[in-house]
């Protein structure tokens, strides 16, 4: 017995239907499941005061820019210097990181680890960079001005504080 026309076609719509229902369920579950790095990493400017800053660069904070991104940044700025060239900096850069990641780059990375600093640490002495990584999260600190007498002890101060409002 065959099929009227009618049925063929109310079938036809019937398993589009369904193709498009599933479709849609896959993206759903797809968009569910899949975390956004920017939904939960933390604004790198809320993880540190302008007082804090200051006093790691012996300098008033001038200038603060967020930098948004896969990994966001945010630079402060000191003022400016009156009697030489250059102006105190400090970037802190977030993004989520497997800790695999990070111990990778730790390795490579030609720096010495330091203690007392999320679960594992960092220092880069040439660029005065110390990343520390820490539930999930690597945060980055560069650290440069005349003014900065230790940048390391600075850098790990500065780190723990963020990572305490990470």
């Amino acid at each position: 017995m065959s099929d009227k026309p009618g049925r063929q076609s109310i079938r036809r719509n019937s398993d589009c239907y369904r193709e498009r229902v599933r479709l849609l369920l896959v993206v759903y579950l797809a968009l569910a499941l899949v975390p956004t790095a920017s939904a939960r990493t933390p604004g790198p400017c809320s993880l540190l005061t302008d007082h804090e800053v200051s006093t790691a660069l012996g300098r008033q904070v001038a200038n603060q820019t967020s930098y948004p991104g896969l990994a966001p940044s945010c630079l402060w700025t000191g003022m400016p210097l009156t009697n030489q060239y250059g102006q105190s900096s400090l970037n802190l850069t977030v993004s989520q990181e497997p800790e695999k990641m990070f111990v990778k780059f730790e390795h490579r990375s030609g720096g010495q680890a330091v203690k007392g600093v999320g679960n594992t640490a960092v220092w880069v002495p040439k660029i005065h960079q110390l990343s520390a990584w820490y539930r999930g999260y690597s945060i980055n600190i560069t650290i440069f001005g005349p003014y900065v007498t230790s940048p390391l002890l600075a850098a790990k101060t500065l780190t723990n504080a963020a990572l305490v409002r990470a």
